[in-house]
Formats: C-alpha cells, structure tokens, sequence
C-alpha cells in the first residue's frame, strides 16, 4: 500500500480494493466470529517483533477486565448493540433483515447485515439469543489509531492482519474491543467489539484464526 495513498475517506476509494481483498475479508470475518466456540489452544506462541512488525505491548492480565460505571461499553462498533446484553431480537430491530446467517457446530449463529462495501458485511455473532460479538467496517473518518491510543492507551497486543497488506491487528481484550489499522497512517479499517475478557482468554477463542506471522511475506 502506497504511503501517499493513505487515509481512505470514500467508498469511491474502497471499492477498488474489493478485487484483491474481498476474498480475505470474508475469511477473516468468518474465522474470526465462528472460534468463540471453539476449545482453548494451549501452548500457543506469539512472534517476536522486528522493526515495524507487530510487538506485545507489555501489558499482562493482571487487572480485571474495564467495565464503565454507567454499564456501557467503553467503544462501540454498531450503535445500540452490546455484546453479552442485546438479544437476536433487538439485534434484528435494529439492523433489519440479515444478508445471510450461519449455524456453527456449536449452536452459535453468525448474522451478516449490508455495510457501505458489498462484499465485506458487518456482523454479529449470536450464542444462547444473546449478542457475543460485533464486527463492522469503519466509516468514522475522526476514529484513528491515534485517536484510539490516546483514550485508551497502548494495545495489550499487537498481532499481524489477513485485511491487507501492511495493517496490523490491535487488541484491547480487557476493554472489549479490537481494530485492524495501518501502524503508520492510523487509518482503522475494521473492528471487533466483545464482552471483556483477559488476553489469554481472547487469543484460545476469537483470536485464535489471527496470523502470528506476515501473511504477505512468506
């Protein structure tokens, strides 16, 4: 990704990369919302960092997960919908008929809903009637990983991205929330909200399908 071509603010300008990373999009959004029920992987082993590659951000689950005093999800990534409280029903109040959904082995349903790009649908994953995660395109021009780093600090750990080349994946687990950005332009593409949970935790279930090595330089 060219450096002068940072900052996409359209969708004039995301449709040109449908091509090459609709493919890869789906697979991330798929892989990433269907491990929830998956079994905890022992032993799994993070890359070192070098450079520019992704680096843990030295921060161990030694406090509790954050939880706002008003009860609200310290970030959002679709308006109203809070994992672990909206049920199916306001889900689909809210967003209105589905593009598709999906039943996994494990009982939990992923929901896909129309977003500003056709071929990358946000989504919600549902298990039990209940809303675990969402996951949505960014559209907020004013949310950058600057902006994400100085209210919420530095990510707890910084994994390597399927999205395209050259963004990494930047995880807040305690605080409920996870985005895919350029480290070096700060625009955020993607992003995944959840319930609170430790590190550990997040890595044996959602983050289980993220590449710890660079998927474009192999």
């Amino acid at each position: 990704m060219v450096s002068n071509m940072r900052g996409i603010t359209k969708v004039e300008d995301v449709m040109k990369k449908i091509t090459l990373i609709k493919n890869i999009a789906l697979v991330i959004l798929i892989e990433v919302l269907l491990t929830v029920g998956c079994q905890k992987i022992s032993g799994t082993e993070q890359t070192i960092a070098e450079t520019s590659a992704p680096v843990a951000a030295g921060t161990e689950a030694t406090e509790a997960p954050a939880q706002e005093e008003n009860n609200e999800p310290a970030f959002v990534c679709l308006p109203e919908i809070v994992p672990g409280e909206t049920s199916r029903e306001d889900v689909l109040r809210l967003m209105g008929e589905p593009l598709a959904s999906e039943i996994a082995e494990d009982g939990s349903e992923t929901l896909s809903f129309t977003s500003d790009v056709e071929f990358i649908p946000n989504a919600v994953l549902i298990m039990e009637d209940i809303a675990q995660s969402t996951s949505a395109l960014n559209r907020d021009e004013s949310l950058t990983l600057p902006a994400i780093q100085e209210k919420f600090g530095e990510a707890e750990e910084i994994t390597y991205s399927y999205f395209s080349q050259g963004t990494l994946t930047y995880l807040y687990p305690q605080q409920g929330f996870a985005v895919i950005a350029e480290p070096e332009g700060g625009q955020v593409y993607w992003m995944e909200c959840y319930v609170p949970m430790y590190l550990e935790d997040y890595m044996s279930g959602f983050g289980s399908a993220l590449p710890m090595e660079d998927p474009y330089n192999r």
